[in-house]
């Protein structure tokens, strides 16, 4: 995932560029979304 940080600099750059680039932001954004409605699905099941 192109959030998770594998040290402290890259915590940086990913905060950065969430915070510079809001088409990054909206695509990371979207995603998180769709996960999060696929797991509440497949848990109705």
């Amino acid at each position: 995932m192109d959030t998770i940080a594998k040290n402290e600099q890259d915590y940086i750059e990913i905060d950065i560029k969430l915070g510079l680039d809001p088409d990054w932001r909206k695509s990371i954004v979207e995603r998180m979304s769709q996960n999060h409605r696929s797991r509440h699905f497949i848990k109705r099941l």
